[in-house]
């Protein structure tokens, strides 16, 4: 483009932003009974958006790379093992007692010695007694002899 047609050109544009301006200042400045609050937008061109691709303005262009990208090898993250939870058995109930019958010790017979003690053939020292027993509900006079042991008791001989 020659020096006179850019002049020509920006007198133009020159031009062309004075009329509209003048334009806008008339159109909001003129009297009337009804006035009506309005506004008037130039524009010549699009919008300018800063460093944005073309067809806009202000594109410097994206950001040199030197080399190759540097990329790292995959990473894999092994989830963490769940955790171990032992669980104990369930407590085994101790069997019942067992149960052990023993006979009960013979009552002590209340006796009365009924006569001297004496020494029997096979050495044991012995006596005659006299007691009181129960047969069939009614109390029964009971006679025997019994013989004194190694360990100190007396035994019913007959």
């Amino acid at each position: 483009m020659s020096g006179r047609v850019g002049a020509v050109c920006g007198g133009v544009v020159f031009g062309g932003v004075v009329f509209g301006l003048a334009l806008a200042v008339g159109l909001t400045a003129l009297p009337g009974p009804a006035q009506a609050r309005s506004s008037v937008f130039l524009s010549f061109g699009g919008p300018v958006y800063p460093d944005y691709p073309p067809p806009y303005r202000h594109f410097h262009g994206y950001p040199p790379v030197y080399g190759a990208p540097v990329y790292g090898p995959p990473v894999y993250v092994v989830p963490a093992p769940p955790p171990v939870v032992y669980v104990q058995p369930a407590p085994v109930p101790a069997p019942p007692p067992a149960v052990v019958f023993t006979e009960p010790a013979p009552a002590p017979i209340a006796a009365t010695p009924a006569g001297p003690a004496y020494t029997a053939r096979n050495g044991q020292l012995c006596r005659e007694y006299q007691t009181t027993v129960m047969v069939g509900g009614l109390a029964q006079p009971g006679y025997g002899t019994a013989c004194r042991q190694p360990d100190g008791s007396w035994r019913v001989v007959n």
